[in-house]
């Protein structure tokens, strides 16, 4: 009966564990980035496919970072979410238009907003990731 019920007490931690859905999402992240996200910056850069790389290389398509925060750069932490969009430079731009850099969408809208502008220099720093023909793809 014991193990019956330390059985049972598992098998409920299991099923309504608080964190398995964060767990979930950081090992789809790890492995490859968030599929929704690669979805969604694929279906605005549908003409552009080049801009789904540069989003892989920038952040492995992830908008935040383990901890549930905006995903910062390591080498310059004004850069923020999917398209490390630097915020020092960009940030009052992006709120006059209307967009939020901190949600995918902002994100992608603000990048798309950029690409349009000046096509992928925004992200030479990057270049030499994106730029060749085999990239990380999982």
């Amino acid at each position: 009966m014991r193990k019956s019920i330390k059985a049972l007490t598992a098998l409920v931690a299991v099923l309504f564990c608080a964190g398995c859905s964060e767990t979930t999402r950081e090992s789809r992240q790890a492995a490859g980035g968030d599929p929704a996200v690669r979805q969604y910056v694929a279906s605005k850069f549908g003409d552009a496919p080049i801009m789904l790389r540069v989003a892989w290389c920038e952040s492995k398509l992830r908008q935040y970072g383990s901890n549930g925060s905006v995903l910062r750069g390591t080498v310059h932490p004004p850069d923020a979410g999917v398209f490390q969009i630097n915020e020092r430079v960009h940030a009052a731009t992006a709120r006059s238009l209307g967009i939020d850099l901190h949600t995918v969408e902002g994100n992608v809208a603000f990048a798309r907003h950029l690409y349009e502008k000046e096509g992928t220099g925004p992200w030479r720093s990057s270049q030499e990731c994106w730029g060749r023909r085999r990239y990380a793809s999982r």
